[in-house]
């Protein structure tokens, strides 16, 4: 008896299929992944039945990592022990107890990861669905630091938000978690650096169970002060997705800001970031200048239409 276990998909059409024969106990050979046709621009979509099944379909000898296919249209490395968890479409192990592909030779496909610092940890299984989408994601180290890697949710304008949105945190004096813009698997990404280590504490607003006024009401004047920062920053920035999964304390402390791409007119404003705005709105005009001054210098990491866009807003404030 064969049983289905994955299809696989080129262009949105099922082109074929990876099947288990119960008799002979593998998986069918002329039924795997085709290593050396795999698209660089139109990736081959493995979708699977089972979260925990894989297909390999490269490897990069010098890292000593496989590229495997995890049920959706982007890859990722793994090294052999942890792949060793998972359900494998296309491999076995041999009487050395060591990975083999079952349809030959795995192919080179180390160009397709610029980027040698990024080094995958595990899925990301939680989403936010947003105006723009689901961000499609997963946990990583770069240059040794746990990160976020993000892919975009539509035409890479959000991950260059991202960008943007840090350097002129950094320029206004707002704390924001450090954000680099790279390619895994030939698509753009953005890696958001973890600002806290193994022994912290950290918490997501969502997750304390309180009210936003609850929370700040337990802050430190500092903290208090960087929170209404934030807020600030994301009105002049015209942040239309922050929302109680993306403020967070740790060690009882306020975090920096993190997943800021959706902004400067990309996508709706959700209704978290219109009771934000409303509560900058009815903040004292002196108090608010006093936060931070506009620099002009911001308008540089901006392109030419999302520049009227703030000045309005800062027209509002200033």
């Amino acid at each position: 008896m064969q049983i289905p276990v994955a299809n696989l998909t080129r262009y949105g059409a099922i082109v074929g299929s990876v099947l288990y024969d119960t008799v002979e106990n593998r998986f069918t050979d002329s039924n795997t992944v085709c290593k050396r046709s795999l698209p660089v621009q139109d990736y081959l979509d493995c979708t699977v039945n089972n979260n925990s099944c894989i297909t390999v379909v490269g490897e990069i000898p010098a890292r000593n990592m496989y590229v495997c296919c995890f049920g959706d249209n982007f890859c990722y490395e793994l090294r052999e022990p942890y792949l060793r968890k998972f359900t494998i479409s296309n491999m076995k192990l041999d009487h050395e107890n060591r990975l083999q592909c079952m349809d030959g030779k795995l192919d080179d496909l180390s160009y397709l990861f610029p980027d040698d610092r990024i080094e995958f940890v595990s899925l990301f299984w939680g989403s936010n669905q947003s105006s723009k989408g689901i961000a499609r994601k997963f946990s990583a180290r770069y240059n040794g630091k746990l990160c976020i890697v993000k892919f975009t949710k539509g035409n890479n304008e959000d991950l260059d938000n991202e960008l943007r949105y840090k350097q002129i945190s950094d320029l206004l004096g707002v704390n924001c978690c450090q954000v680099y813009v790279s390619e895994y698997y030939g698509k753009k990404c953005a890696v958001s650096v973890y600002a806290y280590g193994k022994e912290d504490i950290y918490i997501s607003f969502k997750n304390l169970n309180r009210t936003v006024e609850q929370i700040v009401s337990s802050f430190s004047p500092e903290d208090k002060r960087m929170f209404d920062k934030y807020l600030l920053l994301d009105y002049i920035l015209l942040q239309q997705d922050r929302h109680y999964s993306n403020l967070a304390v740790v060690n009882n402390g306020l975090y920096p800001l993190f997943d800021n791409g959706e902004c400067l007119g990309l996508g709706s404003i959700s209704s978290f970031s219109r009771n934000f705005r409303t509560y900058i709105e009815r903040l004292d005009r002196n108090y608010l200048k006093s936060l931070f001054d506009p620099d002009e210098r911001m308008y540089e990491y901006l392109n030419e239409s999302q520049k009227p866009l703030v000045r309005n807003e800062v027209a509002k404030i200033w």
